[in-house]
């Protein structure tokens, strides 16, 4: 869906699911709850070849490939490896984190036809509940079917042993303009990740040996 502001709102893993189906069609074999665990790297070149899998016998299984596209986000396994073996971050400075905390809430549509926001709105903002000495910051999605999307993040260098990012994240959710959206709604899904936060000058070298 798309806001007054003509951005589009969606959710990444209902996209995914969409692009796999085209992807099939296509030919393409995708292999979920499949973990790849390491490169396959050939001797004579010492270039990258593949990647080794493991199926649901813990057995590996080497899968070759021309191309390889690693995408898998903050403190990636392949990802690590591959920028130690070729010193892909030579250039970059250091990579920092923050670590993303996010609820997806169904509203009550009869609490959610009171609220002056209606599906399309987005909330971003920063400070609260961390305070001037730690950096972070919440968001808020409304989508359509009356959707919550409601999440906090943080920076992973702060510096108080006594940091927890949890509790911060339900402050959050008793600010009285959160308390608005979840009245009476119910949360059904939730998760946490680390996410990358060191900006451009952080990215590492992009394309390796192959």
């Amino acid at each position: 869906m798309r806001n007054k502001y003509r951005n589009s709102i969606l959710s990444l893993g209902a996209l995914v699911r969409v692009l796999s189906r085209f992807a099939e069609e296509s030919g393409v074999d995708i292999l979920t709850e499949t973990p790849a665990t390491d490169i396959l790297v050939d001797p004579t070149t010492d270039a990258v070849c593949g990647v080794v899998t493991l199926d649901g016998n813990s057995q590996q299984i080497p899968i070759l490939t021309d191309y390889l596209v690693v995408a898998e986000g903050a403190c990636g396994t392949l990802s690590e490896k591959i920028i130690q073996k070729y010193t892909l971050n030579r250039a970059s400075e250091p990579q920092t984190y923050g670590l993303g905390i996010k609820e997806l809430w169904s509203l009550n549509p009869d609490s959610a036809a009171a609220l002056p926001q209606k599906p399309g709105f987005v909330l971003h903002t920063v400070g609260y509940p961390y305070g001037t000495h730690t950096y972070g910051g919440g968001f808020l999605y409304l989508t359509k079917h009356w959707d919550l999307h409601v999440g906090t993040i943080i920076g992973l260098d702060y510096s108080n042993p006594y940091q927890n990012p949890y509790h911060d994240f339900q402050r959050f959710k008793q600010h009285p303009y959160i308390q608005q959206f979840l009245r009476n709604a119910t949360c059904v899904q939730y998760g946490a990740r680390v996410i990358n936060e060191g900006g451009y000058q952080s990215i590492p070298q992009l394309e390796f040996p192959r």
